[in-house]
């Protein structure tokens, strides 16, 4: 689709990545030069040497303020952060059941593959993040889509 694909380990992200998701509540979860935000949160890891991020922050926490108001456990989220980057996931949005993973875009579209147990091939208009346009099935790939938002 593009030239700035990421390449996206389905197999880790699915096997290894999501099962952990799934432990936490979240809209967007970006990865950037490793840090991490979560829903316009900057979480500080004790590796963390800046503050500084990129795109409109709404808080900036140290890990251990925000898994406690949370009530998870620390080492679900380092285990997060590690998986994205392994996996090469480095902005995933959880809406309506179903995990979209970007792999790459322009300034006003993106595109990546999705995760979902029930169908999702005919419901762009359930998703509103980006203006979901496209959601196809990748054959021989169960509850994978490649989806193109624009």
């Amino acid at each position: 689709m593009g030239q700035y694909e990421n390449h996206i380990d389905v197999a880790k992200t699915e096997q290894e990545l999501i099962p952990k998701l799934k432990e936490i509540t979240f809209k967007r979860l970006v990865l950037n030069n490793s840090l991490l935000v979560i829903d316009d949160t900057l979480l500080l890891f004790d590796d963390d040497t800046t503050t500084h991020a990129f795109g409109f922050l709404r808080d900036t926490l140290r890990m251990d303020q925000w898994t406690n108001e949370k009530q998870i456990s620390e080492e679900l989220m380092v285990a997060i952060k590690m998986l994205l980057n392994e996996t090469s996931n480095y902005r995933a949005i959880n809406e309506n059941d179903a995990y979209f993973f970007s792999e790459g875009g322009w300034i006003d579209s993106n595109w990546g593959k999705a995760y979902s147990v029930d169908d999702i091939s005919d419901k762009e208009e359930s998703f509103k993040f980006d203006r979901v346009q496209d959601i196809d099935p990748i054959r021989g790939k169960p509850n994978w889509y490649e989806y193109y938002a624009d």
